[in-house]
């Protein structure tokens, strides 16, 4: 079934998904999803300068993703962008679409705190949804203020040493860019799993894993070129089927660059049906 997006957006970005590009379950993996969306943000960006001309497109961007269906190797990949006509969001919203062959595979929101780019949005001649269409990108499970704040007090003891940025880690502004970010957040999901016993040797000897589901990330402030980064790890909430993890990366003076609040779901790998959590995991969870 073809998507609506796919019939009111326009085209922004064209892909297809390599071998490399998968995760250990052959899925494509997320920071690929959300570098496909970066481009499409940058090719509207491109086309309406207007949207950058008072502050960089990441300065107090907010990127709600949700990710609705697989992609495999060889997968044709389509970025659809529209501007978002919703109540919801006052200060003006993108919302973008990845699909294959018309099918979605991914949905994506950028709204922004404490600017308006409605004026901006509303002069380009980018196709228009209604608040409906825009209703399926709705957050599910996400739970953190967009005002996050982190504070070592409240972090758990899960820090990842991410070695330093470099230029090509980031946008021309300075901001992390969206497929590093992924990498940096899967390397302290793993981490915090070794540490509850669900390690991705242990996922593959019960034919039980994790995928993401939704995400929330926002963009604080740009990163000091070259810099080292460190991202803790600490779950915010969870179910028997699902939990929930936010990750703060911080800046060698402590200053909070980027915050990621990703809901992941546990899967039986085999028949591709989300389950509940094996018991352990979810008492290791629990006590944490």
């Amino acid at each position: 079934m073809s998507s609506d997006m796919s019939r009111l957006g326009r085209s922004t970005f064209h892909t297809r998904v390599e071998r490399w590009e998968c995760d250990h379950n052959d899925h494509w993996n997320s920071r690929f999803y959300g570098r496909s969306f970066d481009y499409g943000a940058n090719q509207m960006v491109g086309d309406y300068p207007s949207i950058i001309a008072d502050a960089p497109y990441r300065q107090g961007l907010v990127r709600h993703m949700l990710l609705k269906k697989e992609l495999f190797t060889s997968s044709s990949v389509e970025v659809t962008t529209a501007v978002l006509d919703s109540p919801a969001y006052s200060s003006g919203a993108i919302l973008q679409e990845v699909n294959s062959h018309g099918v979605s595979s991914a949905l994506a929101v950028d709204y922004w705190l404490g600017r308006d780019v409605r004026a901006s949005l509303n002069s380009s001649d980018y196709p228009s949804v209604s608040a409906d269409i825009g209703s399926q990108a709705k957050p599910r499970g996400i739970l953190l203020p967009v005002e996050s704040v982190f504070s070592r007090d409240t972090a758990s003891d899960c820090c990842s040493l991410m070695g330093t940025i470099q230029p090509w880690h980031c946008d021309s502004d300075g901001y992390l860019n969206c497929e590093e970010m992924f990498r940096c957040v899967g390397i302290s999901s793993s981490r915090y799993l070794d540490r509850v016993g669900f390690s991705l040797d242990k996922q593959r000897e019960i034919q039980v894993g994790i995928m993401a589901a939704e995400a929330r990330i926002i963009w604080h402030a740009p990163v000091q070129i070259p810099s080292l980064i460190r991202v803790y790890a600490a779950k915010s909430a969870m179910t028997d089927k699902s939990f929930i993890m936010d990750h703060y990366f911080v800046d060698p003076v402590g200053r909070l660059v980027v915050s990621v609040e990703i809901a992941q779901i546990c899967v039986d790998m085999q028949r591709r049906k989300v389950v509940q959590f094996p018991t352990f995991v979810q008492d290791a969870l629990l006590a944490k």
